[in-house]
Order: C-alpha cells, then structure tokens, then sequence
C-alpha cells in the first residue's frame, strides 16, 4: 500500500493546471514540505498510519503467454502496477516489486528467468500529469522466460512467479503489500510412448488375432511418429504368427495406433506360444511405461498318435548276431508324422541295441537294431512321448531252436517242433514282404505263441507240440493190413469148409472174433457127419443136385486196441466184414472160386478224442487142391480199395479251445496166401496141422487236413508190406447127444513176421509255404506172437449150428487181442 501521500492537503490537489506563477509554485512546493514533513513527525509520532489515509496501488502478474514449449520461444511475466496516489515530488520514476518464484519447473533447469534479479522487479512508473505533489501513476515491467530443452520424459511444467510487496527506492517508508501471481506452463517437449496388450488373448484354432495399443503421451506431430519395436518370447514369427514390420507409424494428430497379430494355423499340436512386444527408442519420442506387453497365443489341438511295428518282430536269434532293424512308424489321422523322438529300451533279456533314441524321418519311421546276448527271450519296447499323447509298441525275438530243444519230447514230437521253428521266422518274414493269408497267419500266431512261452511255461509248451504231433497218422497203415486180413480169413475158413465136404448154398454164419482165428466149419461139417452117422443129434443132408458148385456167405466182426507209445498213439478198433462168393469143383481134388469181399472199420483214437473210419472193398480169387484125402494145398489172391474218414482233434491250453481237422482220403492193397496142411481124422476128432505164407502191400493216398485253420496238416502218402509165416494145428472132436453134437475143439499158432513195418510218416503244415517238413518214426511190427483158442460147437437138426469161442494172442508189444466170438450157421 502507498505510504508516501498520507500528509497531502486538501487543498493541493494533483493535476492543478501549468501556468502559475513561480512564487506561487514555490510557495505552494514549500507548503507540500512542510505537509510532508508533518505528515513524517505525525507518522514518527505514531498518530494514523499512512496506509490508512490513502488506497493501496493495484498489482497484476499476467503469463505472456501462458504455456511455452520446452526449448521454444521464451515468453514473460508482465508485471503491471498503477497507484493512484504517486509521490509526485519524488526523485524518482520506479517501483520495486518483491518477487518469488515457484511452480514444478527448476530455475536454470527447465528455464531462465531475465528481469528479477535478486528477486526484484523495476516497474518504471508514468504519471498521468507532472504537475502534481501527488498523481496518479502506472507501469509495467516484465520477466523473461527462456525454457531450457532437455531429453526427459517429465512430462508439462509449471513456472508461478508471485508478488508480494512494493516499495519506492529512495522513499524512506516501510513498502506496501502488493500481492499478485501468475502461473506459466512448459510444455515438455518429449513425447512418450507406453504399450499394453489391449487384446491380450489369440487362438490358432479357431483364428483369432490378438492386439497391442502404442500410445503416445501428446499427439503426434506433423508427419505422425514412428514407434519401432522388438519381438521377444516363445512365439515365431512365420510359424506361430503372421510377421511384423518392427515400426509403428502413429499419424499426425493422434496419440495411438494398434499392432494386430494375426496367428498361423500351423500343424495340429502346434503348442501353445506367448509373444512379447518391447518399444525401442526413436526419433521424436522416449519410450514410457510400461515399455512391454506380452498376449498369449493358444495353439491347436494335437492329434492322436500311434506308434505300429513295420518289421522285425518275431525274429529268431543268434547268439552275438546283430538281428535286422525292429522298425516303427509314427502316424496321425494326418499321415505319417516326422521330427519324433522315439525311445527305444530292452526289457527282457540280455541284449544291447544301437541307440537308445532315434528320430522319425519323412516316412514316420524310426528303427533300431539290437545285438542278443545268451538268453533265449527277448523283448524290446519303442516308446514315442509328443504332443497327441504317449504310446508304445513291442518287438519280441527268440532263440532259434526253442522248440525243438524242449526236454522230454518224442523223435517224432521234436521233428515237428524243428519244422515249426523253422517255418515261424520264415513266414514272419514273408508277412512282413506282403499279406499272409488267414491260414498263413494263423499259422504264425500259433507258432509265436508258442515260442513266446518257451522260455517261461515249459509245460503249456509242450503239451502244445504233443497234440500238433499226428502221432495216430501211422493207425490207417497199421489197419489197413488187418482189413485185408478178415478178407483172407473168410477165404481160408471157405477153403476148410470146401475140403471138409461142404457143397450146394452154405449160409456159413457169423464169425465173431479179434484177430485172425475162427471156427473151421467144414471141420465141424464133417465131425458132425461122422455124429450123425453114429446116431447123433441131427440128419444127413440129402443130396444136392449141384454138388460141384457151391455159393457162400462168411461174416467175421473182430475188435481190439493198441496201447500207446512213444511213437504212436493208442487206439481202439472194430470191424465188420463180411465175403460171399461161389466156388466150383473141377476135380474131386480142385476147387476154384471167387469172392467179393466188404469191410467196415470204426477207430477211436485216445489222443483228445480224434477218430478214423474206413470202407473197404475186395476182390479175391482162391481155390485149393488135395491130391489125398488128408494132404491139401490152398492159396488165395485178394485186391481190395479203401476210403478213409479222419478226425483228428487238436487241444492245448495255448491254443484256447479245441480244433479239428478232417480228413478224407483212399488207399488200396493186394494179399497173396499160400498154404498146406493135413488132416487127420480119428472117430469123431480132427487134428489139422498146417502152415501158410502170407503177403501184404497196401498204400495210403496223401492227404490234407481241413477245419484246423492254420494248424491243418498234409500227410504224405504212405506204403505198408508184411511177409509172415503161420504155423498152426487144431483139435476138434464132436461128441453126440440126444439134442445135438457138441464140437470142442482148441487151437495153437506161431506167427513170425518178417517185415519190420517202421517206414517214417511225412508231413508238413498245411499252410506253410516253405512246406518244413517232419518225419514221425513208427513202431515195428511184432516179430512173432502165439495166438491160443478155444471153442464149443453145436449142430442141431436141419443143418442148425451155434457156437462159442475164446482167443488170445501172447507175445505182443502194446497191442492186445483178445476174442470171445459167438454165432450161428445154417444151411438150406
């Protein structure tokens, strides 16, 4: 407030007009003086303050302008005072004013200031009139502001300057308070840029971008600004995501632009990335914060993988020997998958392998190779772990004889287990080349199974090559001589009944026996004609018109078993044959004759059940010659043709259930019989003695099996002879009654066979290409045997006879004949 005009009169008022005279203004001056000299004593006094008896001068502070640009133009502080109660009298034009300043900006940091030094300000005052103690006066003074250019992000600042008190140099009285301020803003020269994700989330699957926001701190300027950046993180550009530039230009006038990342579908299991951006410093801005961001980019779906064996399984082994590749192929619903690491580990036996990983190619394959130690088992897995889940697969190898080497098997038995250790690898082979059929696969399951199990379940293994073994193979040869047998024995009991006598149509009856031994009817015949004739039992026959030819029927059922062997299986057999022919005597001493002969065999075979039935059919020739009436000669010459049915039945535990193969095959055979005896005849007993050779050739179509599927077999043909020697005497004696004659008799044999019948079966699996053979041995036939008989006939009247009879044969390795044989004969 204005100090210096508190002691004015009222009757000096400023602004009095110019023109006075000089006294008159010197007198008026001196008044003033003296005014303010009392008006000084009045204040030095104390009495009323000088503030008090005038007004305060007014003080303005305005910012010209009111924001400068950092390193721009300055600008100023216009400091404006107007008093109306100026000392005109004073020696002086100015006003000091009182300054401070203040505000964010730093002095000689942001700016300059010009025009205050030690905080004061000079307003240079003008009086409205000079002729005047006291008038009103006004001024202006400024401040320069020079704002300083600098490289930091600070962001605006403000510049306050503030007055607060005025005072007139050279004016001995306290200063008025003038209080005023103004505020100038700096406006920060340096723009700045921050990033964010504004769209922190892309998708491959389904396509979906993501998105970053650049934002400057003001708007760009003419031209726009050009944000560079770098890309950081687990994403690639160009396989997870479309490639950036590196540089954003945000247009003139705009604070902000975007950077879109579109992503790359990419492959199906394609992981899930992450994508940082990171702004770099450039022209016309600094980077902020935040200076990064990051969005997360989810990847696709994988897809299932499978790992499958494209060869080297099953493989056998040798000792030390390198075995071919075992080769894996890695697949999707796509197609073969490449880039995979596949491990590879052993995980039975004692193996190495030439890598422990290996990685898929092109094709999806990946393969090792591994070298086998001493074991005879061998299990290698292959392992691959990816995107689409984690699967495996197992190569298997085994030793290369682990059949054939089991203990305890047969010749025959460990023939078969070599043929199928050799066929096993050889069909994996081929399989592994092309297709195999159902049978050639099948084939090949059972023979890994079985050789999977050789080195841990002896037993299972084992009892699988006994029921593959067709030990009962050798049965239809063995039968095929007792069918040719029944024939001759027919023949042979005809001939006896021819030279006892017997003529006209004989219904000879029944034959019931096992073996080779039967009742000699014509021996009956004619003890009973020498009964008759001492008064037995029953009457002659009356005579026959055609007594030189003779027509008969002969049945013969006979039965047995043979024990099993090492070589063959048991069996158990019966047969029904049944020879009718004529005959006609040439001589008292020739008869020549011929007969058709039929037989029916039904075989149980005791291995699992299995089954054989033979028809057979004949033609024979015989006739016999007795120059005397008790020395004979006979002989016999007999064709005859066989089928065959055969079931043979296959069961292991491995195996899992029961299989049968069948059979259908023909075979045919020729017995010549040559024999003499005599006869010698006491009352009612006969004593005959006699001796035969007999011969016999027989074979057997080959054969294959059907219904086993894989484990069908083809039997090679097989041929069969037998040389023996027969010698032999028989006892009846027929013994009268009042109801019949009664005929005992018994009988003694020796039988020498000079063949030894143990030619190998052959044979291979049905199904195996390479067609490994086996070869099972057979038993020999018995070198000699005694065959003992006894019988009890009886002939009642008009030509009825019935009869019993026991036979057994001693002497016989695993094969026993026993026979209990009962019948009837009558005659017309």
């Amino acid at each position: 407030m204005s100090t210096w005009n508190n002691a004015r009169s009222d009757s000096e008022q400023p602004g009095r007009k110019k023109g006075s005279d000089a006294s008159t203004v010197i007198g008026a001056r001196r008044s003033a003086v003296a005014r303010w000299l009392l008006a000084g004593l009045v204040l030095l006094a104390g009495s009323m303050p000088l503030s008090q008896a005038t007004a305060a001068p007014a003080t303005t502070i305005t910012a010209d302008p009111a924001g400068i640009q950092e390193g721009g133009a300055p600008g100023a502080f216009i400091i404006q005072v107007t008093d109306p109660d100026f000392p005109c009298f004073l020696n002086t034009s100015t006003v000091e004013v009182s300054v401070a300043f203040g505000g964010s900006a730093i002095p000689d940091v942001d700016y300059l200031a010009t025009g205050a030094p030690g905080n004061l300000v000079s307003v240079p005052m003008t009086l409205d009139t000079q002729d005047c103690e006291f008038g009103k006066a006004s001024g202006t003074a400024s401040v320069r502001i020079d704002p300083l250019a600098d490289d930091l992000a600070e962001g605006d600042e403000t510049v306050v300057l503030g007055s607060s008190t005025c005072r007139i140099p050279g004016f001995d009285v306290p200063p008025s308070d003038c209080v005023a301020s103004a505020t100038m803003t700096i406006l920060d020269a340096t723009m700045i840029a921050s990033i964010v994700a504004s769209d922190p989330t892309a998708s491959k699957e389904p396509l979906d971008p993501g998105e970053f926001l650049v934002s400057l701190s003001s708007p760009a300027g003419e031209g726009g600004v050009t944000v560079t950046y770098s890309l950081g993180s687990s994403a690639t550009a160009g396989v997870d995501f479309e490639p950036l530039s590196g540089a954003l230009v945000i247009p003139a006038g705009q604070t902000s632009a975007s950077i879109s990342v579109t992503p790359i579908s990419g492959e199906p299991g394609s992981p899930d990335t992450d994508l940082t951006v990171t702004l770099q410093p450039g022209q016309g801005y600094v980077v902020g914060t935040p200076a990064s961001a990051t969005l997360s980019i989810t990847g696709r779906t994988a897809l299932p993988l499978a790992l499958t064996v494209v060869s080297g399984n099953d493989q056998l082994v040798t000792s030390q020997q390198p075995l071919a590749p075992f080769i894996v192929r890695a697949t999707n619903t796509l197609g073969a998958v490449s880039g995979l690491a596949v491990l590879w580990e052993v995980v039975q036996g004692d193996g190495s392998l030439s890598t422990t990983q290996s990685t898929t190619n092109a094709s999806g394959e990946a393969s090792a190779v591994l070298t086998p130690g001493n074991e005879t088992q061998y299990a290698v897995r292959a392992t691959l772990s990816a995107q689409g889940g984690t699967v495996s697969t197992t190569f298997n190898a085994i030793a290369s004889s682990p059949l054939a080497d089991l203990p305890g098997l047969s010749p025959g038995q460990r023939s078969v287990a070599g043929a199928l250790d050799s066929l096993c690898p050889a069909l994996n082979t081929l399989g592994q080349r092309s297709a195999l059929s159902a049978g050639e696969q099948d084939l090949l399951n059972q023979c890994r199974t079985l050789i999977a199990n050789s080195g841990t379940n002896l037993g299972a293994v084992a009892q699988g090559i006994v029921a593959l073994t067709p030990e009962q193979a050798s049965a239809p040869r063995k039968l095929v001589t007792q069918i040719s047998s029944v024939q001759v024995d027919n023949l042979t009991e005809r001939l006896s009944a021819l030279r006892s006598g017997a003529r006209g149509i004989s219904l000879r009856g029944l034959t019931v026996g096992i073996g080779e031994q039967t009742i000699q009817g014509g021996l009956l015949a004619s003890a009973i004609d020498r009964g008759i004739e001492s008064g037995g039992g029953a009457s002659a026959d009356e005579a026959w018109p055609f007594e030189r030819l003779g027509i008969f029927i002969t049945g013969d059922v006979q039965w047995g078993s043979k024990d099993k062997t090492t070589n063959e299986d048991g069996f158990e057999f019966d047969t029904l044959g049944l020879t009718a022919g004529a005959d006609y005597r040439f001589t008292d001493g020739l008869i020549l004759g011929a007969a058709m002969g039929f037989a029916s065999t039904e075989v149980d075979i005791d291995a699992a059940g299995g089954s054989l039935d033979g028809d057979s059919w004949s033609l024979s020739l015989y006739g016999t010659y007795y120059p005397t009436d008790h020395f004979y000669l006979e002989g016999s010459a007999t064709y005859g043709w066989d089928s065959y049915d055969q079931d043979r039945n296959i069961a292991y535990s491995l195996l899992g259930n029961t299989r049968q193969a069948k059979a259908n095959f023909d075979g045919d055979q020729y017995t010549l019989l040559f024999g003499a005896g005599y006869d010698l005849i006491r009352g009612g007993s006969i004593i005959d003695m006699y001796g035969r050779l007999r011969y016999t050739s027989a074979s057997l179509d080959d054969y294959r099996e059907q219904g086993a599927n894989g484990l069908d077999l083809v039997i090679a043909g097989q041929d069969a002879t037998s040389l023996s020697s027969i010698l032999g005497a028989q006892l009846s004696r027929s013994i009268s009654t009042s109801k019949a004659v009664l005929i005992p008799q018994g009988w003694i044999e020796w039988e020498h066979e000079f063949e030894q019948g143990d030619d190998e079966v052959q044979g291979y699996f049905a199904n195996d290409p390479n067609r490994f053979g086996f070869a099972l041995p057979t038993d020999a036939l018995d070198t000699d045997l005694i065959r003992l008989g006894v019988g009890l006939g009886a002939q009642f009247g008009q030509g009825r006879i019935a009869f019993v009879s026991f036979q057994t044969s001693l002497g016989m390795e695993n094969y026993s004949e026993h026979n209990v044989t009962a019948g009837v004969r009558m005659e017309f």
